[in-house]
């Protein structure tokens, strides 16, 4: 027992998420985003795609998936991935562009520049 009524293991199920609603906003978003990456694979390939586009580049995540493909399960471990690779200080916004999937049907989508190593 750590102050709990019973100490279980959490998979956080995002925002809204009635167990979270005890901890801060922040514990709250580290645990969604820590939960969602779920295709460990899939991020390797993400990683290896970043550091394959060296310093000084911008890119979104229609050029990520388009290059690495989409993950398995749910599409909300792209966000994931870059929320770490901004807090890593790897990625930084820079804009907005207008996705070219079909399946988002023109929605926008913040543009990212990778830092210098």
């Amino acid at each position: 027992m750590t102050g709990t009524l019973f100490d279980i293991e959490h998979k956080c199920a995002g925002p809204w998420c009635r167990y979270c609603e005890s901890t801060t906003g922040l514990e709250a978003k580290e645990l969604a985003t820590e939960s969602t990456l779920s295709d460990l694979e899939w991020a390797h390939r993400a990683t290896a795609y970043l550091i394959h586009l060296g310093p000084h580049k911008r890119f979104t995540a229609d050029d990520l998936t388009t290059a690495v493909g989409l993950p398995m399960g749910s599409s909300n471990q792209v966000g994931a991935l870059f929320v770490k690779w901004h807090k890593a200080k790897l990625i930084w916004p820079v804009g907005y562009v207008t996705s070219k999937r079909s399946s988002n049907h023109g929605r926008v989508l913040r543009e990212w520049r990778t830092y210098e190593p």
